[in-house]
């Protein structure tokens, strides 16, 4: 990047903080490469805007983004941006970026955040684009899936999923989806579930429980 190119950069974030969204929107039209402009803490323009809440002259060019997408999805479920979301994932699958976040563990997906914040509206966009949250195998699982999955992750990967998994999925915004023929059956294995979790992994009973 050029010292031009900076101190364009510099200037964009500074049009964010100080709300001139006509400038902004007129200086990502002339250029909408400048959203992917990374300041000091390693967030680009469209992520700063997002969590600046200042997302509205960009709105348009959200579809667009392809660089940091994953992170600058799952900034905008933290922030319960329900219309960014659905404008990041319009047309396209989170999981079909292969690029891995910066700032989140790679494990943490838009659903399972939602699930777990709780966030009713997010979830059911989410829901409705087709996103699930994993029901996870048990610790020891010897099915060919979780054997494929020993010899691509590491075991703190695998736990970690399964543990976000189940805050997840026990989250009462996310049983009562469409989901679920029965979300109050559906609470009582999952309890049975993590009761066997916690038999397997009992070092990690705090957590669950």
């Amino acid at each position: 990047m050029d010292t031009k190119s900076k101190g364009d950069a510099r200037d964009i974030f500074d049009l964010i903080d100080c709300g001139k969204e006509d400038e902004l929107a007129n200086c990502v039209n002339k250029n909408p490469a400048v959203l992917d402009s990374e300041n000091m803490n390693r967030f680009t323009v469209a992520q700063y805007a997002i969590l600046r809440k200042k997302w509205k002259p960009i709105l348009k060019w959200l579809p667009k983004i392809e660089y940091r997408l994953k992170e600058t999805v799952l900034i905008a479920v933290f922030g319960s941006e329900v219309k960014v979301v659905a404008s990041l994932l319009r047309d396209r699958r989170y999981d079909a970026n292969s690029e891995l976040p910066v700032l989140f563990p790679d494990y943490l997906t838009p659903i399972i955040v939602a699930a777990q914040m709780g966030n009713y509206k997010m979830i059911k966009l989410l829901v409705e684009m087709g996103y699930r949250v994993p029901v996870p195998h048990r610790a020891g699982c010897i099915c060919n899936e979780c054997e494929m999955e020993k010899n691509h992750k590491d075991d703190v990967s695998i736990t970690l999923l399964r543990l976000e998994s189940y805050k997840a999925l026990c989250n009462p915004a996310y049983l009562l989806q469409d989901i679920f023929p029965d979300p109050i059956i559906e609470s009582f294995m999952l309890c049975r579930e993590m009761d066997k979790c916690i038999d397997c992994e009992p070092y990690y009973k705090a957590i669950i429980l």
